[in-house]
């Protein structure tokens, strides 16, 4: 269950660990951080620091869901991935070699990329995953 922060992915979350108690299931929900193009060729110490704030942010979210996780008594693992150049292929890439059986997420998430109606990750996970997925709107 890839989480952003958003209002979707929070939502998606709820609905998991519903379904993850109710089939006895688990939960892994990971967070994507991307390299931003602007990052390439810049200080290494300023990449370095922008990486240990944005993993302090996505520590924070992880915990949220945790937290969703424990209210609804569902049991949920979780992992940071840092450095990709594409939210959407990490996110593939992870669900595959972890054998997963279910990608739930939100629709639409913050990239900012109104003009899609999914949103561009939710889009491109549902037409390229080797498994189901599960969009919540």
């Amino acid at each position: 269950m890839p989480v952003d922060g958003s209002y979707a992915s929070l939502k998606a979350a709820r609905y998991a660990c519903r379904i993850a108690k109710l089939l006895a299931g688990e939960i892994t929900c990971v967070h994507v951080i991307d390299t931003p193009p602007l990052l390439k060729g810049m200080n290494p110490a300023l990449v370095a620091l922008y990486f240990s704030r944005v993993e302090k942010h996505a520590k924070k979210l992880i915990g949220d869901v945790k937290q969703i996780a424990m209210k609804e008594g569902a049991h949920i693992t979780t992992e940071i991935i840092i450095d990709v150049p594409s939210v959407p292929n990490a996110i593939i890439e992870y669900a595959n070699e972890q054998h997963m059986d279910l990608i739930m997420m939100g629709t639409k998430g913050k990239t900012g990329a109104k003009k899609f109606l999914l949103g561009s990750v939710a889009s491109a996970v549902m037409m390229h995953a080797g498994c189901p997925v599960l969009l919540v709107r």
